[in-house]
């Protein structure tokens, strides 16, 4: 990423929840990159406001990370995940379009990134509104169908 994206108005911002230690790490390793961030722990506000001011989602785990992006109507591309614990995500974010998997090895997936980060609109825009409309129905479809068990 820091190569690929050393000439481009990008900033990655790394959220790595209560890590702390590999945040500040890695803090320590790029500080020459402006364009990269490290964030240790969040509270969900904070999470939200980083995420409505981000272009895309960059995932690894995607579980609660597929809501939060998608009440932010953000894109979001795999990179990795952890085999059979996280598949289903996967194929949520796939079949509702509202991101892809980005497949290959790391230096594929940057490349291919790379091309697609600029078409975001025209790829997600339709389907991460009808996402984020359906997670905001969510609460009130579950009390209907508790009401009618």
């Amino acid at each position: 990423l820091k190569e690929a994206f050393k000439n481009e108005n990008l900033q990655f911002v790394f959220m790595c929840g209560k890590n702390h230690s590999f945040a500040q790490k890695m803090a320590a390793k790029y500080r020459r990159y402006p364009h990269f961030k490290f964030l240790g722990w969040l509270s969900e506000e904070e999470v939200m406001v980083w995420m409505a001011k981000a272009d895309f989602a960059l995932a690894f785990s995607l579980a609660q990370m597929a809501v939060e992006a998608g009440l932010c109507r953000l894109p979001i591309f795999i990179l990795r995940l952890i085999e059979g614990q996280e598949d289903g995500f996967r194929e949520v974010i796939e079949n509702r379009g509202v991101g892809m998997f980005l497949p290959g090895d790391p230096q594929s997936q940057v490349a291919l990134l790379k091309i697609l980060h600029c078409h975001t609109d025209e790829l997600f825009a339709a389907n991460l509104r009808r996402w984020q409309k359906e997670l905001l129905s969510a609460p009130n479809q579950l009390k209907t169908a508790i009401a009618r068990t």
